[in-house]
């Protein structure tokens, strides 16, 4: 249901803004069920590519996307299938041609805003 509730852009900002939804999203994937992966890099991805990012970074200075590395971090780090990981893989492809990229090109220091892997 998350999935499709983070595919629209308004709906996606919203609960990023008001609901505190990464913050929510960042504690369930402190204890991370394997069959969930491939939903939450789906939730992730669209956060990244539907969100309003001027938006995002107008409001809280950069720290939604401290918030989207964490999560991206406990996703990759948790025990996963096969599939998984192959969901992992063009994930990173996707986001780092079509919307990493811009969200670098953002005013600010992002490397001071991921945490280390």
């Amino acid at each position: 249901m998350l999935v499709n509730l983070t595919s629209s852009s308004h709906t996606a900002t919203s609960l990023i803004l008001k609901s505190s939804l990464l913050s929510w999203i960042e504690m369930v994937l402190q204890a991370p069920r394997e069959e969930e992966g491939v939903a939450w890099l789906k939730i992730m991805e669209n956060i990244m590519m539907v969100s309003s990012v001027e938006r995002l970074e107008l409001v809280t200075n950069g720290e939604w996307r401290a918030a989207v590395c964490r999560c991206v971090l406990l996703i990759l780090q948790a025990p996963c299938t096969l599939l998984i990981r192959v969901s992992i893989i063009c994930f990173n492809l996707t986001c780092v041609d079509s919307r990493i990229s811009p969200i670098a090109m953002l005013p600010g220091n992002i490397v001071s805003h991921c945490p280390e892997a």
